[in-house]
This record gives C-alpha cells, sequence and structure tokens, in this order.
C-alpha cells in the first residue's frame, strides 16, 4: 500500500508517500523520512487509533499537521484479451498460449509428465488446460476483480432464483399462461452449474 501525506504549516506545503504492508508501517516510512518526517504524527496517543480507523475505513484521514491518504496502487496490466491457444505442428510439442493482437505469448502448457514423457493422456490434458485457461480469461474480460465479480454474481443467481420459486402465482388472470411461459423460461436460464 501507498500512504501519501500533506504537510500544509507555515512555509510548509509539500507531500511525501511512503509504502508498507499496513498502514502502520507506511506511517513509520513516513516518519522515518527526513524531508518531513517530523509532521508524523506520534503513534503513543489514544487519538492515533482513532485515526488509523478512519484511514483504513475511509482512505482518507487528517492528523496533526498532515492530510492522509491512501493511494492504490494499479495492479500491473495484464496482456488484453482476447486470447487463444498456438498449436505447433508436432502434437507432443507444448501448447502456448497468446494474444490476438499483437502476437503476444503469455504462457505455455507441458504436455509431459513428472517424468519428461509426453503421453496421449498428457497431451490431452494440456490441450483441456490450455482451453479452460483461454476460455476463462476471455470470458472475464473487463472484469476488475473477477473473483469477486463471479461470487457477486452466483449470490444475485441463488437470490433470483428463490426469488422466482416463491412468486405467487395466479391461475384465473389474464396473461398467466404467457407470465407462466416467462417463468419457465427464467427458470431455465438460470439453471447455470457452478
Amino acid at each position: 500500500m501507498n500512504l501519501k501525506m500533506t504537510v500544509r504549516h507555515g512555509n510548509t506545503n509539500e507531500t511525501a508517500t511512503a509504502k508498507g504492508a499496513t498502514v502502520h508501517e507506511a506511517i513509520a516510512a513516513l516518519k522515518a523520512q527526513q524531508r518531513l518526517g517530523g509532521y508524523v504524527i506520534d503513534n503513543t496517543r489514544p487519538a492515533f487509533i482513532a485515526f488509523v480507523s478512519a484511514l483504513e475505513t475511509s482512505g482518507r484521514a487528517q492528523h496533526g499537521w498532515g492530510d492522509y491518504e491512501i493511494v492504490k496502487e494499479d495492479a500491473p496490466a495484464h496482456t488484453p484479451e482476447p486470447w487463444e491457444v498456438w498449436r505447433f505442428e508436432n502434437p507432443n510439442d507444448d501448447v502456448s498460449i497468446g494474444a490476438k493482437s499483437g502476437g503476444v505469448s503469455v504462457c505455455e502448457i507441458t504436455m509431459r509428465d513428472g517424468g519428461g514423457r509426453a503421453n496421449a493422456n498428457t497431451i490431452q490434458r494440456g490441450n483441456y488446460n490450455a482451453a479452460r485457461i483461454v476460455a476463462c480469461v476471455n470470458a472475464c474480460a473487463g472484469m476488475h476483480d473477477p473473483a469477486a465479480e463471479i461470487k457477486a454474481l452466483r449470490d444475485a443467481l441463488e437470490t433470483t432464483k428463490r426469488w422466482i420459486e416463491t412468486v405467487p402465482r395466479d391461475k384465473g388472470a389474464p396473461h398467466e399462461e404467457k407470465r407462466q411461459g416467462a417463468w419457465e423460461a427464467a427458470r431455465a436460464a438460470l439453471e447455470v452449474q457452478p
């Protein structure tokens, strides 16, 4: 995590940044800096606990002469989608995964067992693994945090399925047959296997 501290006191109007695995480590790193280290708060005061809590919760806090802000680091960009499987002329060779545009190789999938030998089983498994990796990456295109987004989608799917099953039906109402058909179509569409 990067922690940025801006000090505006008297003639001082400067900014310093420091890295740390936790807020406490980043504050200690700021304190160690000669230029603005003297402005960093004293962590023995009771107000320090409230300050750290506010900083961790909202990403910003003010204490003493400093305004503090957690600056999110941009994750390194991965190779843009779509990806594809590249096969070589010899079917016993490893399979490579690469980007369709730009021809950038992303990784290789080995087709060999622990002893370095290729056989029908390892070749088939390697091809399946490569196809699965490519399918997953391409399906997650545009997602910032695929694991969190997929979990949220699965939760929404379960909630929707429960809701559809519990909605009362009015068999005598006009258009109930069409509505029933829509419910059946929705129910069938939601039968996605995790």
